[in-house]
Formats: C-alpha cells, structure tokens, sequence
C-alpha cells in the first residue's frame, strides 16, 4: 500500500513538472513540487538498517560518516550545477567499473577513491569529493535504489534548494529521480549519516 501511494504520488508530481527552459531547469523541478514530495516521502518513510558494507566502512572511515550540526540544503546556482556534473563525470571516468567478487556477509566491500569498484564506490567518493569542497555533509546523501530490470544499485542524492538530484555511475548527466529508472528502497537520513530510513 506504502509503495503504490508512493507510485501515484511520484506519477502526479512528473506529470505536472514545467517545461524546462535551461539546461540548468533541465535537471531541477520547482521548490514547491519538490517540497510537496518531500513531505510525502516523509510520512512514508521508516528506520532501517544502514547497509552492511556501509556501516563496516563507517567503522573503518569515521570522519566520512560523521553527523552534521543540522540539516543543511545547498543553494543550488550555475556554479553549485557545474561543481556536481564536474564531479559526477570526474569519478564516472577515474573508476573502472567492477563488481565485488567476495562471498559471505561482507562481501560487498564499500571502497573510497578505488581505481575499480562497484556502484558504492562511485557514491563514497563522489560524497567525499564534494565534502572537500564545501558542501555540507548533511546534504550528500547516499540511496539504495532498485533499477528497472531489478537490479540493486547505489547512487548519491545532493539535497539542493531546487530539489534533489542524482549523481549515478552509469550517467554522466546530473537529473532528478523522475528523470531515472530507479525506485528508492532506502536512503541516509539528512539528521544523521548512520540512520537510514526505507520505503
């Protein structure tokens, strides 16, 4: 029931969403659609366990999933978009693509700045390489999504004051979830990186 509510909510607010205008409006949907998502999202959302492999890195890497002093939003201008593509499209090509080969409950190995890695990979390092550039932590958030052929895959979610978007291994554009095959299963909460929240 949860999911199917959030089906509709999902196909109303794409359905709805105004013509782009700029390559910028391209991948950014109006504050106001946006927020009436998110409160919806909200009251869908429950805690949960954080990834396996994530919290391991977690213990390995504590200053990566240090929480933030508060909630923060970036304030999403024509620079802000070109810092995220740069980086999105940087680590896309500084990371050969390969998938974890190990067997048992930690086989899948959470790495930061690998030269070949999985999905998890990509995100943690693209987080960290935003961090380092300015960005509040509490705004980098990393998600467990589903594909359409229902394969599990991670990505990183940028909170920005124009919305959410997507930084995804398999793209080197920067858009909006309705702009992807993904349906979210799980996601860090903006309160604190070790709290996850799921559908």
């Amino acid at each position: 029931m949860q999911k199917s509510a959030l089906a509709i909510i999902c196909l109303a607010v794409a359905a709805s969403l105004a013509s782009p205008s700029s390559a910028l409006a391209d991948s950014v949907s109006s504050p106001n659609k946006v927020a009436a998502l998110k409160v919806a999202l909200q009251t869908l959302r429950k805690p949960t366990l954080a990834p396996m492999g994530f919290a391991v890195f977690c213990a390995e890497h504590p200053a990566q999933c240090a929480a933030s002093e508060s909630p923060s939003l970036v304030a999403l201008d024509t620079d802000a978009f070109a810092l995220i593509s740069r980086v999105n499209r940087s680590v896309n090509a500084a990371i050969r693509l390969r998938p974890d080969t190990g067997k048992g409950p930690l086989k899948d190995v959470w790495s930061l700045e690998p030269r070949t890695g999985d999905c998890e990979d990509f995100v943690l390092t693209k987080r960290s390489r935003l961090i380092a550039a300015g960005f509040p932590a509490s705004a980098l958030l990393v998600a467990v999504a589903q594909t359409r052929a229902g394969e599990g895959h991670a990505v990183l979610v940028v909170r920005t004051d124009s919305g959410d978007l997507v930084l995804d291994n398999r793209s080197p554009l920067v858009g909006t979830w309705f702009n992807t095959d993904l349906t979210l299963v799980k996601i860090q909460s903006p309160d604190n990186p070790l709290r996850w929240l799921a559908l």
